[in-house]
């Protein structure tokens, strides 16, 4: 994973970075940010991809990271595109 800049960002992250923001492009987040997500304490994730969205929503229940809500912006009338958030938190261990 990169930084905006396109340096990787396993450095720059600390033990304070419990949030993550995800918006990968339309070919999915890919294997990688799993590592990453497991840390988070809570991740939004933004898609234009239903179908990879669904792929990575899977990863995460298997790491942990359950999907709280989650909605559907259509972002261009009359297109077939839209935007998917998904907010994913920890399940809590008892």
């Amino acid at each position: 994973m990169r930084n905006r800049d396109g340096g990787p960002i396993d450095n720059e992250l600390t033990e304070a970075d419990y949030k993550t923001l995800l918006d990968p492009p339309g070919s999915a987040a890919g294997p990688e940010f799993a590592r990453f997500a497991h840390r988070a304490k809570r991740v939004v994730y933004v898609s234009c991809n239903p179908t990879t969205f669904a792929d990575d929503a899977a990863v995460l229940d298997r790491i942990g990271c359950q999907l709280k809500r989650a909605r559907v912006f259509d972002m261009f009338a009359h297109t077939n595109h839209v935007e998917i958030v998904g907010s994913f938190g920890r399940l809590e261990r008892s």
